[in-house]
């Protein structure tokens, strides 16, 4: 008996949903109360972790970032800052809520293409923290009135740029503070 290629269509577009939605519901099943894998925050991997459990994990990252104190160095110029002088705070049960969103908004086809790719590549949340733009417009000035009487030029919106950067990067605390024309 012969099929018509009409029939075969409908069989394999059907069979093709069957497994997406057979995926979906294992997917689901196996990331019940638990962040969905491959989910990162500040390069620390929360995927597969519970909420009680990430929030301990980045709880402790927090404090890190906290503790350590950013240096900026250019030709004789060192300026630095701790992370909370700039109104920077980990805020660590929204960063939580967000990474456990992932997979869990943007409808039915939003998050399961969300799944999908943390699966895949990955997906990197954000600190929820924000840095001061008065209190690090505060700090880039005092760079640039401390490199004046060395006639280092500092480059503001870089600068601005890798503040915001060096605040949520773990060990690394030593930067180069970007110049003009470089």
């Amino acid at each position: 008996m012969k099929r018509s290629r009409k029939n075969t269509l409908i069989v394999g577009v059907l069979t093709a949903i069957g497994v997406l939605g057979w995926a979906v519901v294992v997917d689901l099943g196996v990331h019940a109360g638990r962040i969905h894998r491959g989910v990162t925050v500040g390069g620390i991997d929360v995927g597969g972790l519970t909420e009680v459990d990430a929030f301990r994990e980045l709880s402790d990252r927090g404090e890190l970032l906290l503790e350590k104190p950013n240096v900026f160095t250019a030709e004789n110029v060192q300026c630095s800052f701790y992370p909370d002088e700039l109104g920077w705070g980990p805020q660590v049960d929204s960063t939580v809520d967000n990474a456990y969103a992932v997979g869990r908004e943007d409808g039915p086809f939003g998050s399961v293409w969300e799944r999908f790719s943390s699966w895949v590549a990955g997906h990197e949340v954000q600190w929820a923290g924000k840095a001061s733009a008065r209190k690090v417009g505060t700090f880039i000035s005092r760079c640039v009135k401390q490199a004046e009487p060395f006639g280092v030029s500092i480059d503001r919106a870089r600068l601005r740029f890798l503040v915001k950067q060096a605040i949520v990067s773990y060990p690394e605390t030593i930067f180069e503070i970007p110049l003009e024309g470089a």
